[in-house]
């Protein structure tokens, strides 16, 4: 199998995503240069979360609404993501990180 390649996304308050981007790095630079407030989060590319999620072992559906697919478009995989603020400084939620 394909090592799994990753993005990562930048949410700022919308609906949609103000930018999408291949490092970390490279996300927290934006968010430093434009004193931005939001979360970035990393998703796997090419995949859908919850497959991935299933594929990785990190989880399993249990009951039948968990396969249906207004289940699957909100599902959220406990990828690492950050948290931050004014001065751009990153809080982080995730166990991977901890």
């Amino acid at each position: 199998m394909e090592e799994a390649k990753f993005v990562w996304v930048l949410m700022c308050g919308s609906r949609f995503s103000c930018g999408v981007f291949s490092s970390r790095e490279l996300g927290e630079a934006a968010i430093k240069k434009y004193g931005l407030v939001g979360t970035l989060t990393q998703y796997p590319l090419d995949s859908l979360t919850y497959d991935w999620a299933i594929e990785n072992g990190l989880w399993e559906p249990r009951k039948p609404h968990e396969t249906e697919p207004r289940f699957i478009g909100r599902f959220s995989p406990r990828t690492p993501h950050f948290h931050y603020g004014h001065e751009g400084d990153a809080r982080s939620d995730s166990q991977a990180d901890e």
